[in-house]
């Protein structure tokens, strides 16, 4: 989700690297100490276009990157504001010079803190559905001016000379060439937890657990039943529950063996 803003003048912030093994290790011992708040880590965007034509290049992520510390996590860009990210760091690949159809493009990654006990029924989902990629995170942020691109770069109109219906085409095809746009001098205002994102590897890959399998099955049929209040409608709770019984049934049969 990105929306226009008035102009601003940015500096390039010296790119760093979250380490996953740190984060990991860190979300441990936080948990802990912090019983109020589940630590995630997750990939905020990555370089090129996503699936609603919004186009990060890497110079602009470079520029961008810090913005999105101390900015809210809300769920599926609507309220509430669930918890907060507070770090962030960028991977650049080690082939930066080459273009991104022959490398690993570039990603900003972050750690957030999610506010566990005034939220337990998105908490608990989050780190639920972490476990299978069935959750993923959405970027929020404001720019101030874009250049349409068809393809990859085999065309680029600014801002200025394009016209409404090329602007209607945004994450369409256009000649049989995607139609997207680059954005200029972005923010980043927050980021959505949802199961739609426009990044589709815009993905939580870490995450404090916070019910055994036990507790998760017992909470699911109160959930249910109305018992306990949930994020979750009746179609995930159903799926949910399918797969957390097969979990006890797998260990069940394992410590019979």
């Amino acid at each position: 989700m990105a929306k226009t803003l008035l102009p601003k003048i940015m500096l390039e912030a010296p790119a760093r690297i979250l380490n996953p093994n740190e984060v990991f290790a860190s979300i441990e011992t936080d948990s802990a100490e912090n019983l109020d708040i589940m630590y995630v880590g997750f990939t905020l965007c990555h370089e090129g276009s996503n699936t609603n034509g919004d186009r990060f290049t890497l110079d602009e992520m470079k520029k961008a990157w810090k913005t999105i510390a101390h900015k809210p996590i809300n769920w599926e860009h609507t309220e509430p504001n669930i918890g907060v990210v507070l770090d962030a760091g960028l991977k650049v690949p080690a082939s930066a010079n080459s273009t991104t159809s022959s490398r690993e493009p570039a990603q900003i990654d972050c750690v957030g803190a999610v506010w566990k006990t005034r939220y337990p029924e998105y908490s608990n989902f989050i780190s639920r559905a972490s476990q299978d990629n069935s959750l993923k995170v959405s970027m929020e942020a404001y720019f101030s001016g874009a250049d349409f691109v068809l393809g990859e770069y085999e065309e680029v109109i600014e801002e200025c000379d394009a016209d409404e219906d090329l602007a209607s085409l945004l994450g369409t095809f256009f000649d049989g060439k995607f139609v997207s746009r680059a954005l200029k001098n972005v923010i980043f205002g927050g980021v959505g937890i949802t199961a739609s994102p426009a990044d589709d590897k815009a993905r939580i890959w870490a995450c404090a657990f916070e019910k055994s399998d036990e507790e998760y099955h017992e909470y699911l049929h109160d959930a249910f039943e109305g018992r306990k209040m949930s994020v979750m409608t009746k179609d995930i709770i159903i799926a949910e529950h399918e797969k957390v019984t097969l979990r006890l049934a797998n260990t069940f049969l394992k410590e019979g063996n």
